[in-house]
């Protein structure tokens, strides 16, 4: 999301959001993503009306589709091995 000086622009064109914020993030969808940053850029992600009839699936069609894929989380620490769910951990503690 184009995020400039606390406005919000149009991720197409640069065009001002002028509408209210709180319908903007009660749109948001994060297609089950976890990683903080693309939560965020998710989070203000908006098009306006002339761009949004060239991406008719928002963000989906927006974003190249890799972008979605949902990645294992790896360990801030190491960064090397998936961190393990249920009780495991990558076993850098």
């Amino acid at each position: 999301m184009a995020k400039v000086r606390g406005e919000i622009n149009c991720d197409g064109c640069s065009g001002y959001f002028d509408g209210d914020l709180a319908d903007l993030l009660a749109k948001t969808n994060t297609h089950g993503l976890t990683d903080p940053v693309k939560v965020r850029e998710l989070t203000y992600f908006w098009l306006c009306a002339e761009c949004a009839v060239h991406y008719p699936n928002g963000a989906k069609d927006f974003f190249v589709k890799d972008y979605f894929e949902i990645e294992e989380p790896y360990c801030v620490d190491c960064e090397i091995e998936p961190v393990l769910t249920w009780g495991n951990s990558c076993g850098c503690e």
